[in-house]
């Protein structure tokens, strides 16, 4: 067995609670900031023990190193809190490392969580040009993209400012070159339908109508098609960034412990 990287670590960005069940929490390509993992995750501290997975800017596995480094690190906070299951919620691209865990590790995964999971981000033409673009784009015009990408992942005027201000200090922590291999990554990602078919545990899709990056709801309808165990899903008129930022996913999450 792998062991687990020096790059990786998980956060704890609540206090511990034994009494409730362990929750990973991957996070999307921007949210490597300390302060917007906790923020994120504020809302499931009511009923889960949350732990967020950190991949440094610096961090350029590919998704075999990535997924097996995960997969050990899971494994080792399991023996530390003397459990045998998590919660798994990925978002993005936090989504589609959440799947590979699946194809690799299905018995460590009580539930599995996608918020607006990005795994058919290869799908849409002019997103698969996007690295290129990245690649292309000068310094300062990269150090403004955030706008850009919080103007398309959310809606601006709801987000409170102090809020945004974190959302903001945490767009400009990752370097450009880590932007180019995030994009790249999802480019390249794919799954193996036949192991993701032996995940028989229930799946809960969240998904907006409010974003405008990707076709959130249209690709959660794929991804209940393609997987055998799909009994939950969330459809919000809002950005799924706002419902984080509201605490309105984290209720759903909630709700669906009961399951």
């Amino acid at each position: 067995m792998i062991e687990p990287s020096r790059d990786l670590y998980f956060l704890a960005p609540h206090p511990s609670n034994s009494k409730h069940p362990l929750l990973v929490f991957l996070p999307g390509m921007d949210e490597t900031g300390k302060e917007l993992l906790s923020l994120e995750t504020k809302s499931l501290a009511a009923g889960f023990d949350v732990r967020c997975l950190v991949i440094p800017p610096e961090n350029f596995m590919p998704w075999e190193e990535l997924t097996e480094s995960t997969i050990a690190l899971i494994q080792a906070e399991l023996e530390t809190v003397s459990r045998q299951s998590v919660y798994l919620c990925g978002e993005s691209l936090g989504g589609c490392l959440a799947l590979k865990l699946i194809e690799r590790a299905p018995h460590l995964v009580k539930r599995l969580i996608l918020v607006n999971c990005a795994s058919s981000f290869h799908r849409v033409a002019w997103l698969k040009q996007s690295p290129r673009l990245m690649a292309w784009t000068p310094p300062l015009l990269y150090r403004l993209s955030p706008i850009v990408i919080l103007w398309l992942t959310s809606a601006l005027i709801r987000i409170p400012l102090a809020r945004l201000r974190i959302l903001w200090k945490a767009a400009q922590v990752a370097p450009k070159k880590t932007a180019e291999y995030r994009l790249s990554q999802l480019i390249e990602f794919r799954i193996d339908q036949t192991l993701l078919d032996r995940f028989t545990q229930p799946v809960l899709l969240i998904a907006s109508q409010a974003d405008r990056l990707l076709p959130s709801v249209r690709l959660c309808e794929n991804s209940r098609k393609s997987t055998n165990e799909l009994p939950w899903n969330s459809v919000f008129d809002e950005s799924t960034r706002c419902l984080i930022f509201k605490g309105k996913i984290g209720t759903a999450k909630c709700n669906f412990r009961r399951l």
